[in-house]
């Protein structure tokens, strides 16, 4: 393996690790303040716990990742792995079948949630929806004209 593909696979985990993070504290800080916000009983909120998983993920994963890029054999690996054809398809497959899977479930969901006439729920998985096909596209329209 290269040289020039090490350091790609290099590159990429730095960025996800990167990404990552703040992925999640945005995640952890909007969790935290959903259980400050709640009444008052901070200790017992399930809010407080998803933060505590979301930071215990971020820690195991960043752990995994640094150590992955001290070590020259496994990043040889992961650059053969991010490359192989046989990976790539995999991955490419499995989330378009999550993506798939999701568009069906959430119609379900408005439909369990309207016969519970829980409306702000489904006001909020609508936009939830919304949001979602429109990021679809978006990322469909980019990739198109990229390739």
């Amino acid at each position: 393996m290269n040289s020039n593909a090490v350091q790609k696979v290099k590159n990429n985990i730095w960025r996800r690790i990167i990404v990552k993070s703040i992925v999640l504290a945005l995640w952890a800080l909007g969790m935290l303040f959903v259980a400050l916000r709640g009444d008052g009983e901070l200790a017992e909120s399930t809010y407080l716990y998803m933060v505590f998983a979301i930071v215990a993920v971020w820690i195991v994963s960043t752990i995994r990742d640094v150590r992955r890029l001290r070590d020259e054999s496994a990043l040889r690996k992961a650059a053969i792995e991010e490359t192989d054809e046989r990976n790539v398809m995999i991955s490419y497959k499995a989330t378009r079948l999550a993506v798939t899977i999701m568009a069906c479930l959430f119609p379900i969901a408005l439909f369990v949630l309207a016969y519970y006439d829980m409306q702000d729920v489904i006001n909020a998985l609508a936009f939830t929806i919304c949001l979602f096909l429109v990021a679809y596209m978006a990322s469909w329209f980019f990739i198109a004209k990229k390739c």
